[in-house]
């Protein structure tokens, strides 16, 4: 989950609470200053290869 610290939309506080009820494989990556959707536009560039990995990750060991 890509949560922005300055979400207006889905507060901070609650995007930590929704990634706490997902079931695994999960990884919740902050980005700070931004908000709803700068989290991946903005820093898109940043998290694009850490998504990539988890998602081949998670495929490989079948929890897809």
């Amino acid at each position: 989950m890509l949560h922005g610290r300055n979400d207006p939309v889905v507060p901070y506080e609650e995007g930590r609470r929704l990634y706490d009820l997902m079931s695994e494989p999960k990884t919740f990556w902050e980005v700070p200053g931004t908000n709803h959707t700068e989290a991946f536009g903005a820093k898109g560039v940043d998290f694009r290869p850490r998504l990539l990995k988890f998602l081949d990750e998670a495929v490989a060991a079948g929890k897809h």
